[in-house]
């Protein structure tokens, strides 16, 4: 596995790499202090698995970063780790197309178990918190929460569970919904969230011992 973080501490960085390898056989880090840096490994690598993230680095528009690699490598992952925990905080990087966040207060098993469920094609932000879902109505796009029940699930996050029950791809999806890959997974991250479940697989479970869709789907 070949990891990127991205932090302007070096101490975090060889401290974040060291925990991992205690858990990833055969990983390989590369550390950078910057965001331009971090943009410079993904034009030269061509099998970057996974991206940590600090938000607070000099030099670097945190959010214009995110933006850019879920536009531009929307098939590599990107996890923030910071030492921020503000809801508006965590909410705008899983918008922008991060897959994760986590806090850097967090303890380290917590941090691979949110590890893991990135590279499985989850998302992760802490348990304490709802993400609100992205909702249309007749003014466009809005932040709506919802109260946690799997019978709550929108009309929209019902298209896209029906559709992951087609083997679509989050691509897919937005193609055929007119929707951007980074909204369907924002969709997709709320979907487990209301289900209490950390993977598609067990989402298509889940949905169809509640009738949610027909069990019949694939």
């Amino acid at each position: 596995m070949q990891l990127v973080i991205a932090d302007d501490h070096a101490l975090v960085r060889e401290g974040v790499v060291n925990t991992l390898k205690g858990f990833i056989p055969n990983l390989i880090a590369i550390e950078v202090g910057n965001g331009d840096a971090l943009i410079q490994v993904l034009d030269t690598c061509i099998s970057i698995d996974l991206i940590l993230f600090d938000l607070s680095m000099p030099n670097t528009d945190a959010y214009e970063v995110i933006t850019k690699i879920a536009d531009a490598w929307p098939d590599i992952p990107l996890v923030v780790l910071s030492a921020e925990n503000d809801m508006g905080i965590i909410t705008k990087t899983i918008h922008l197309g991060a897959s994760g966040f986590i806090p850097k207060s967090v303890a380290i098993d917590e941090m691979i178990v949110a590890i893991q469920r990135v590279l499985k094609g989850g998302v992760y932000w802490p348990s304490v918190y709802q993400l609100p879902e992205l909702q249309e109505d007749e003014d466009g796009w809005r932040d709506a929460k919802l109260d946690g029940s799997p019978q709550t699930l929108t009309r929209r996050q019902k298209e896209v569970i029906n559709l992951l029950a087609e083997g679509k791809t989050n691509r897919g999806i937005g193609d055929q919904l007119g929707l951007s890959e980074r909204t369907i997974k924002v969709h997709i991250a709320n979907i487990y969230k209301l289900l209490s479940v950390s993977n598609r697989t067990e989402a298509l479970n889940k949905v169809r011992q509640l009738g949610i869709i027909s069990s019949k789907l694939n």
